[in-house]
């Protein structure tokens, strides 16, 4: 105690004092204030009772085990983990033998220990023989000798994030199935339309050019218009899949926009006369060659145009284009039924139209415009409608443009070998042998009937009837079908042929209904030397025949 009667604590040796008689006379100490150490101690008891509330009450478990395989200590948490009823019970397992599923999980564990990254999952068995999957960062404590006297870690059930994962990874390769189902069915869809509608629409063109009788020939021409809104319907709803699945990307090259415009607008001149309309261009910038997607531009230009025709009763259409400081500017006006300013937005969205349910006015899937927005997108460009119900509408596409070279190629936006040869329609056969190899009897008919009015025309019906038809003779131009039912395909017959002697450098055709993008380029990289999409007016194949042998 101080001279103000503060107490405080001390540490005190004494030693007796004797004398010579053996007798104690006396007392000598040396005393020391320790109250900066009790201070000091009762910190580091008041931080040991906190780590141990906090190890107690963490919902990660925390165990302590020995180096002969048992515990010593674990949290509630560690307890509840692997199903123990308390701490004591936990005591009593022996690790290596009732813990771990199999030597490798043994193995993860001690790789673990005091590993510095992130530590790999295994598996540990439960009380009631169910297994769980675990993450623990452990290490070992040792004594001054270095010598390990316990293991000791913190570690987490991972089971459900795991299962959570599987299901996951099993819904992304399901939908990753799924998609490519959904891509081979519609593959396989546009086949087996666009085939027999290759039959249909052909057969329909030729009953046209010899029928007298007026009332059939109205029949026959409902048959072709009805088979190209098939077509056409068809179209679209693989045009938008493949928006849908973001596989459809730009691809630009040099054209005369002007030209493509002149091309389309003039293509819509035969359509418009029968619905007696004036159809008319005000291209205000002739020979503009800049850099843009053709395939876009032009099905953005044909749907517009068409539903411009479509919904115009009386009047017709006007298209101009023209250009800004950094923007083409194509308009397509029309003097039609309009549209309700309530309905700008809906017109642009999928299977939308301003008229709809059973009592809606005009037929179409609804997918058109939303195409067409989509392929403008597409083109970094932009498209508006300005309209007013019963006065007309006008659709503005507004696409950058850049500063191209005047190529040959890029002025006529045509390539120098896609010139067509008119054929020549007399009754006189040409030298000329062709093979036709078409599995389906109703389009091999079809195109038969076309090409024996003047070309020497055999046929196989496989991929191995057209190779043994190859070796017994020497055929000028080959049309092969890629689908030939059963057997090797149209790629694997031309890859036969081409192996025959004669036939390294022969016209090869790939005459098909494969017609989504990519489609052209695997047939002439597989060995075709053209290429013809079903279906196909008469006049294409004549066409592409008569170009070939020119």
């Amino acid at each position: 105690m101080t001279k103000d009667g503060r107490e405080f604590p001390i540490s005190l040796q004494t030693s007796k004092i004797i004398n010579e008689k053996g007798e104690i006379i006396g007392l000598v100490g040396i005393s020391e204030d320790i109250t900066e150490r009790k201070i000091a101690e009762e910190l580091l008891k008041t931080s040991e009772e906190k780590y141990r509330n906090l190890i107690q009450t963490m919902p990660e478990g925390f165990y302590r085990s020995t180096p002969e395989g048992y515990f010593v200590d674990a949290n509630p948490a560690f307890v509840n983990m692997l199903g123990y009823d308390n701490k004591e019970e936990l005591m009593e397992v022996y690790i290596p033998d009732n813990l771990y599923f199999s030597k490798d999980d043994r193995e993860v564990n001690v790789h673990n220990i005091d590993f510095t990254s992130d530590s790999d999952a295994y598996r540990l068995r439960k009380k009631d023989g169910s297994e769980i999957w675990v993450v623990d960062y452990g290490r070992y404590i040792k004594d001054d000798s270095e010598k390990i006297i316990f293991h000791e870690g913190i570690m987490r059930d991972i089971t459900e994030s795991l299962r959570a994962h599987s299901a996951i990874i099993e819904a992304k390769d399901k939908a990753e199935e799924m998609n490519r189902l959904k891509s081979s069915f519609l593959a396989n869809m546009s086949h087996e339309i666009r085939t027999p509608l290759n039959g249909i629409l052909g057969f329909a063109q030729l009953l046209q050019e010899d029928m007298k009788d007026d009332e059939q020939l109205k029949f026959v021409k409902v048959i072709e218009k009805s088979g190209n809104r098939l077509l056409e319907t068809l179209d679209l709803i693989l045009n938008f899949s493949k928006l849908e699945a973001e596989t459809v990307s730009a691809k630009y090259r040099e054209i005369n926009v002007s030209e493509v415009i002149d091309e389309v607008v003039d293509s819509f001149e035969a359509m418009a006369k029968i619905n007696k309309l004036v159809i008319e261009k005000k291209i205000k910038q002739k020979n503009l060659v800049t850099k843009i997607d053709e395939r876009f531009l032009r099905h953005v230009l044909n749907n517009l145009v068409k539903n411009a025709i479509v919904y115009t009763k009386k009047g017709g259409i006007t298209v101009t284009f023209d250009t800004d400081e950094k923007d083409m500017i194509i308009k397509v006006k029309d003097t039609g039924i309009g549209i309700e300013k309530e309905n700008f937005e809906i017109i642009f969205e999928p299977f939308r139209q301003e008229s709809e349910g059973y009592g809606r006015n005009f037929e179409g899937t609804g997918l058109g415009l939303s195409i067409t927005k989509r392929f403008v997108e597409l083109m970094k460009g932009k498209i508006e409608v300005e309209s007013e119900a019963g006065a007309g509408s006008t659709f503005t596409v507004r696409l950058p443009f850049t500063e191209a070279d005047t190529t040959t190629e890029a002025k006529t936006g045509k390539k120098e070998s896609a010139k067509k040869v008119p054929v020549d329609k007399t009754p006189e056969k040409k030298e000329l042998s062709i093979l036709l190899v078409e599995n389906d009897e109703v389009n091999r008919n079809f195109i038969l009937t076309v090409l024996n009015k003047y070309y020497k025309t055999d046929f196989a019906e496989d991929g191995y009837s057209a190779i043994d038809a190859a070796k017994k003779k020497a055929y000028d131009i080959i049309l092969m079908d890629i689908n030939l039912g059963k057997g090797i395909d149209g790629i694997m017959a031309t890859q036969e042929i081409r192996k025959m002697k004669g036939y390294k450098d022969t016209p090869i055709v790939a005459l098909t209904a494969y017609v989504r993008e990519g489609d052209q380029e695997e047939f002439l990289a597989g060995g075709c030397t053209h290429y013809l999409g079903k279906p196909f007016m008469v006049k294409q194949l004549l066409d592409l025949v008569e170009g070939i042998r020119q």
